[in-house]
């Protein structure tokens, strides 16, 4: 029994409770995308985890949904629904393995869980009464953050963020190791009894989170030994503890099959600190199974610009159930941001600090030949919950721009049309030296040059011209519609683009004074996109209208259809910007607002 994982148990271990409960959610929830409520319902009892979507979360989010259904049920009040939303969208549920098998052992049918990509919470929120609780997190994060006026009570065992929540009532946070344990016994001090499946879910996460109520291991507290042993009773001998946890482990190391995208969606967090977008993925295998693949590096970038991050710190952890735990952690950053000061003082600090023990591992970089990824192991290293707000504290006192009173630079982006052209001529009539990044990339792409013969390499002789220059339009054609072609030739492209701009701001800072500073102005359509942002001590993102946009673009004799497949390819992440200036009105008031926000920016 001990060697074998039972997939399905009986289906009289599954109490109709759960199925309630995730039904009427359900049924909610399409109704409310549908934009019509013809649910008596009016009160909705949320609960939401966060965005790893790991068995923890969902253990939580499930229990306690039911938690609220069966108060509301004991009060005989009709008004209410309890809604739990997995935060994670369908498509990537699959990759939670630990979280499918549960489902398939205690019953819980899958296509009755609500994830976030199938509720209208602006819909949700604006038409119903909605008080929400957290569950494994304390601060919502994307699109959750919605929630954070209506949210009432927190469980977690993560380190307080202290976020504002005006209608908050109840915060239960210890660091235990696993949220379900503080779950189990709230639900424990309010019900007679539990529902099988969610008693299991939880029994499950706990034995995960630590490594079967291991002590050595330094992840189980008082509580998740009494909450786990009480569940147990709960369940009865229906429930093998080792065997649970056995199988749980081998499903949770499970990633046969998945490529190195899925691999780092699995188990992932993001957050944002300014400027600055992080991931941490935990993965389940090693660094050379991670990224030795062909393609596997450009699969890396692609994560990376997908998900608008500047810094990715993976935490690696291989485990089986009867072997000690072997964590290493891979830095990793945009290719133009490896030489600038700014991931400089990121890598130093992480070492310093001992979250990132510098210890290279050299078994993985005498296999993968792979440049500027920085592989670390030193065991102990710390979990993911202990890293997580080290990170944060190191990304928030990291200084941004060029830290020196020799230099100002202001970065300058925004679509086409939307008048970056009038605020670059401003600035020059000021005194800005602006960095032109086309005229870089064209200057790297005239026969001979290194970074011609790289793109030959990649793309073929026939996106040269006959004298051996790149044809822009050539490349352009080739690369437009295939996001591999366009990460690969932005990997070529962006390191050059962004040395220049480290060099001219090094000259400057030479031949300048912090009593007469000089003004460089870094301008691009990606200036977010390449990481460059980080480079400047402000930047400004241009916007105007898009009816306004587009007819600007016709008159330059652009084609719509051309029009709208620029715009798909452009992205700008507003909140990474420090100020938008609106170019909506005349361009008088355009000017205006520019030189107001200019003067604002060299006094400074």
């Amino acid at each position: 029994r001990d060697s074998v994982c039972v997939l399905v148990m009986s289906s009289a271990t599954t109490v109709k409770g759960l199925s309630r409960v995730l039904q009427r959610a359900r049924d909610f929830v399409l109704q409310a995308r549908a934009g019509t409520t013809t649910l008596p319902q009016t009160h909705v009892q949320l609960v939401a985890g966060n965005e790893s979507c790991d068995l923890d979360t969902f253990a939580c989010t499930l229990a306690m949904a039911w938690h609220y259904d069966q108060l509301q049920a004991s009060k005989e009040e009709d008004g209410v629904i309890s809604l739990p939303i997995l935060h994670v969208k369908r498509q990537d549920l699959a990759l939670r393995t630990e979280v499918m098998y549960v489902l398939n052992r205690f019953g819980i049918p899958v296509q009755d869980l609500v994830c976030m990509d199938e509720v209208d919470l602006d819909h949700v929120l604006q038409f119903h009464s909605v008080e929400s609780t957290l569950v494994d997190h304390n601060s919502p994060s994307g699109i959750m953050k919605k929630l954070s006026p209506t949210v009432t009570t927190v469980f977690d065992h993560h380190q307080d963020v202290n976020d504002n929540f005006p209608l908050l009532k109840s915060k239960t946070l210890e660091m235990v190791g696993s949220c379900s344990s503080l779950v189990t016994l709230h639900l424990l001090k309010h019900h007679d009894r539990l529902d099988t499946a969610v008693a299991a879910a939880l029994l499950s996460a706990i034995l995960s989170d630590t490594v079967n109520l291991d002590a050595s291991k330094g992840r189980t507290l008082p509580d998740d030994v009494e909450a786990a042993t009480r569940l147990l009773e709960v369940l009865g001998e229906s429930i093998q503890q080792d065997e649970l946890f056995r199988c749980v482990i081998t499903a949770k190391c499970d990633t046969t099959g998945l490529t190195t995208t899925q691999k780092l969606r699995k188990d992932l967090k993001m957050f944002s600190v300014g400027p600055v977008r992080v991931g941490i993925p935990a993965i389940l295998c090693t660094f050379e199974d991670l990224i030795t693949e062909p393609g596997a590096m450009l699969d890396l970038d692609l994560f990376m610009s997908n998900n608008n991050l500047e810094l990715l710190l993976i935490m690696s952890a291989i485990f089986s159930p009867d072997s000690p735990i072997v964590r290493t952690v891979g830095l990793y950053t945009l290719p133009s941001l490896c030489n600038t000061p700014w991931f400089a003082h990121v890598k130093q600090s992480l070492e310093a600090q001992q979250i990132v023990p510098f210890t290279v591992n050299e078994a993985f970089h005498a296999v993968s030949n792979v440049k500027d990824f920085y592989v670390y192991h030193q065991p102990p290293l710390p979990s993911r919950k202990a890293v997580l707000p080290m990170v944060k504290d190191i990304i928030s006192n990291t200084p941004i721009g060029t830290n020196t009173a020799n230099v100002k630079v202001l970065g300058i982006t925004g679509p086409m049309g939307a008048g970056k052209s009038t605020a670059l001529k401003v600035l020059q009539e000021n005194g800005f030296q602006v960095i032109d990044a086309d005229k870089v990339c064209h200057d790297a792409y005239q026969a001979g040059t290194e970074t011609t013969q790289t793109i030959a390499s990649l793309f073929g002789d026939t996106v040269l011209t006959l004298d051996g220059s790149v044809d822009r339009k050539r490349l352009s054609q080739q690369i437009f519609n295939d996001e591999r072609k366009r990460k690969q030739l932005t990997n070529v492209v962006w390191p050059i683009v962004a040395n220049h701009t480290l060099s001219a701001i090094e000259a400057a800072a030479t031949s300048a004074s912090p009593d007469q500073p000089a003004l460089l102005c870094v301008e691009g359509a990606l200036l977010f996109a390449s990481g460059r942002h980080l480079m400047c001590d402000e930047t400004w993102l241009v916007t105007a209208p898009a009816d306004t946009i587009m007819q600007r673009l016709l008159a330059r004799g652009m084609a719509k259809e051309e029009i709208q497949l620029r715009q798909q390819a452009q992205c700008f992440d507003q909140q990474k910007a420090t100020y938008t200036v609106s170019n909506s009105g005349t361009l008088k008031d355009f000017e205006a607002a520019l030189r107001t926000r200019l003067e604002a920016f060299t006094s400074s």
